[in-house]
């Protein structure tokens, strides 16, 4: 098993789309947590009007592209293939249609037939070298500049001598616009064979156990070990996106289980449908159409948090969700596994635990933050929330806000100081903390992505700034993008 903890954008390279349509947030964690940014999808028909061809897929592909895409397309037939056929850089033109312009005019439309295209990015060469001839210099056919070092891609498809060295999943180091490198476990033997083989930013290896169509998932840990040797029993978490609320798909439903047998069939699931009778909600957009909006995914192989800017507001409310493992203060804690977001539904505000616009609760069933069990391992679901950076007076305060009073830097040491965010059950026990995800403790002028090191308590740690707010009180969240989390 592979560990990693991975930053997802909406600003990547072949990054999925997330809108107010219904089936966008499956789309979204399929990405981010199963397949990596590896979406194929099935051609219906290929139009021309000279050189710009037309491509029709169905609405359920349709909801996988968006404009400025790289898409892979072959299958086409005939003698003028060679000019449908190939890399391109697409423009979404409807919900079923996007277009690409080819390298000369064809003759006539595509002959009739079902095509093939993938967001899966070419590889132009690998070739080995460095110490013991275990680093392969990859070069892309395509510029991707979003890919930065500490990233894991897969590479797929290398073939003939020393194959199995160059496939599989890897942390890369950026060498340029279109190079970055890896390590692999031996020695090739020889240069790959690239003929096919292609790449792209790879999924946190979580699974997708059971489906009811595209709108309704469900997803699965992998692992039952971390990184650091923790034990830990997976939960389900189940996605409905089919517009059943008075949202329709500006939001959906979300709630976790601690068994499934198929979608949407659970056993004690959290929050119960008497706790809140449609579970959560994750609001995706103000809009219920295709107008896409700004996201950022974070996470490892046993815990996510979502953030995304709805546009309800002018000054970038970030809503999203968050679902998995976190650190109990409990030895052998069987259900260690929170779940959150909105608890309202159709508003932009309202009943939102930790995730849903980035507030810190300094006090426990403020609605939106579930945990399996209780610390007795007994009984149902339990209401809990967030402790940290609660440097204000009021009840709810938001990390690095304006409510946080601490100077930066601190006057004493020119210090930057973060706390962790620990889980407080309802009974007023401090059942235990996120890992990866911390608050700051002062008053932040750090941008959106803005990294930060040198943290008093954490020398070795890099943390990300992602903005979050509530109303008009903006503040960040700090998430150690790098790893391992525990």
């Amino acid at each position: 098993m592979t560990y990693f903890t991975q930053l997802y954008k909406s600003l990547d390279l072949n990054s999925p789309p997330l809108s107010g349509q219904v089936g966008s947030t499956p789309v979204l964690l399929n990405a981010c947590l199963v397949d990596g940014y590896s979406g194929s999808v099935s051609i219906t028909g290929i139009t021309k009007s000279s050189n710009v061809a037309t491509a029709t897929v169905s609405s359920a592909d349709g909801l996988k592209l968006k404009t400025g895409h790289v898409l892979t397309i072959s299958g086409v037939t005939g003698g003028d293939a060679s000019l449908y056929n190939g890399t391109f850089t697409i423009t979404v033109a409807s919900t079923t249609t996007f277009t690409y312009t080819m390298a000369g005019t064809p003759s006539a439309n595509a002959p009739a037939g079902t095509f093939a295209g993938s967001l899966k990015l070419p590889i132009t060469s690998i070739t080995r070298g460095g110490t013991g001839n275990l680093t392969a210099f990859l070069t892309m056919s395509v510029n991707n500049t979003t890919l930065t070092t500490g990233t894991y891609v897969t590479i797929e498809g290398c073939s003939s001598t020393g194959a199995a060295q160059y496939n599989g999943t890897f942390k890369i180091t950026v060498t340029g616009a279109n190079t970055f490198t890896y390590q692999m476990v031996s020695d090739p033997g020889a240069d790959a064979t690239v003929t096919g083989a292609s790449y792209y930013k790879a999924g946190l290896q979580w699974s997708r156990p059971f489906s009811a169509g595209t709108n309704s998932q469900t997803y699965l840990s992998q692992t039952t070990v971390g990184a650091f040797g923790e034990s830990y029993t997976p939960r389900y978490l189940q996605i409905i996106d089919n517009a059943a609320t008075a949202g329709l798909g500006k939001e959906c439903q979300l709630y976790g289980a601690e068994l499934m047998t198929a979608d949407q069939v659970d056993t004690n699931r959290f929050p119960t449908s008497s706790q809140l009778a449609n579970g959560l909600c994750f609001r995706k957009s103000t809009t219920a159409d295709s107008t896409q909006r700004t996201w950022t995914v974070v996470g490892d192989e046993k815990t996510f948090s979502v953030y995304n800017w709805t546009a309800d507001a002018s000054n970038n409310v970030f809503c999203g969700f968050g679902f998995g493992y976190f650190i109990s203060t409990k030895a052998g804690d069987a259900y260690n596994t929170f779940v959150a977001g909105h608890s309202v539904f159709n508003s932009n505000s309202g009943g939102h635990g930790f995730f849903s616009m980035g507030w810190l609760v300094n006090s426990a069933g403020t609605g939106g933050f579930y945990i399996a069990r209780s610390f007795t391992q007994a009984g149902g679901p339990i209401a809990s929330g967030l402790s940290g950076a609660a440097t204000g007076s009021a009840a709810l305060v938001i990390s690095g806000a304006g409510q946080n009073f601490i100077t930066l830097p601190n006057s004493s040491d020119n210090g930057y100081y973060v706390q962790p965010l620990f889980i407080q059950d309802g009974t007023g026990t401090l059942r235990g903390r996120l890992p990866g995800h911390y608050g700051s403790l002062q008053q932040s002028s750090l941008g959106h992505y803005d990294t930060l090191t040198n943290i008093v308590g954490l020398p070795d740690i890099t943390l990300t700034a992602i903005n979050i707010s509530s109303g008009n009180l903006p503040g960040l969240m700090l998430v150690d993008t790098f790893g391992p989390w525990t």
